[in-house]
């Protein structure tokens, strides 16, 4: 897929993925997201110099591209790959905004505690209003911010076959993880887009 249709279809992508949200439609919000974090991450690593491939020539998870991305992070000189070292603050106060429906509340946005591996504790910063999610702490950088959400994305999925929650319940837990999965997935095409701008000066 050439340049511009990449550009188009990621423009595409990412109207789905909002009007997912919009829609309540987080199941379908969530796999979108995984399809765009899975290729930028796939972009990031062909940049940095990374193997997308294991030694049995079978293509690499996205946990283990993240943890190849990440040492090689320290052997990359060029200032431009500091940008994966920051934190991302989660979805701003204006997208939030933007699918606030019906009586659809802050309150809504934070994770159901009855799965403990799933608790993400997030909150609303009283300074900025940007909803903060804590994947461990909100100042991790941004590709261990990712893994997290992709490891939570990972136990939400098999959670689906063993029947230990009800469908109120399963939907709960899938809010947050579109909602910040859409926030990942705008910032990721971003890191992407400048990191490609910057390295091709």
């Amino acid at each position: 897929m050439g340049t511009a249709n990449k550009g188009q279809w990621y423009k595409l992508l990412i109207n789905k993925m909002d009007q997912a949200i919009i829609n309540k439609y987080y199941f379908e919000a969530v796999f979108i997201e995984y399809m765009i974090l899975d290729d930028r991450l796939k972009s990031l690593a062909e940049l940095a110099g990374v193997d997308l491939e294991k030694p049995d020539g079978s293509p690499k998870m996205m946990g283990q591209l993240i943890d190849d991305l990440k040492e090689a992070k320290k052997t990359l000189a060029d200032p431009c790959w500091k940008i994966l070292d920051i934190s991302i603050p989660i979805a701003s106060k204006e997208f939030l905004k933007s699918i606030k429906n019906d009586n659809y509340t802050f309150d809504k946005i934070y994770v159901c505690t009855h799965v403990p591996r799933m608790i993400v504790n997030t909150e609303k910063s009283k300074k900025s209003g940007k909803i903060l999610s804590k994947y461990g702490a909100i100042n991790d950088s941004f590709l261990v911010q990712i893994q997290a959400w992709a490891n939570l994305r990972n136990h939400w999925m098999h959670a689906a076959g063993d029947d230990a929650l009800t469908l109120e319940e399963y939907e709960a837990d899938i809010t947050p993880l579109a909602i910040d999965g859409a926030s990942f997935a705008r910032e990721i095409c971003d890191i992407t887009k400048r990191i490609k701008k910057h390295l091709k000066k």
